[in-house]
């Protein structure tokens, strides 16, 4: 879209789901997403779902969003804030799917 925001156009089934992304100026990390979601399976109308990245810091040599907040447009405060603690760089995930997939 512009030098700080992108348009994510994913498949989603039959359909496709768009996400705004907008990444900070001065550091080029991603700052935030916002996409129209349903809130619930039986909703008839999207809402505007915003997903903004705090803190940023390195973990496993990664930079990494320390803190997000998940916030739903009509609610006007966060419903979710998320905290990330470690993460796993290449992990093998075959006996997970095994145990958990189709």
């Amino acid at each position: 879209m512009d030098t700080t925001s992108a348009r994510l156009i994913v498949p989603f089934g039959d359909d496709t789901e768009v996400l705004t992304v907008t990444f900070d100026p001065g550091t080029g990390l991603l700052e935030r997403m916002e996409s129209m979601r349903f809130k619930d399976e039986t909703d008839d109308a999207k809402v505007l779902w915003t997903n903004q990245a705090q803190d940023w810091d390195e973990l496993g040599g990664m930079p990494v969003p320390l803190r997000t907040a998940v916030t739903w447009a009509d609610e006007g405060t966060p419903w979710a804030r998320l905290r990330t603690e470690g993460i796993v760089i290449d992990a093998d995930l075959d006996r997970s799917i095994e145990q958990a997939g189709p």
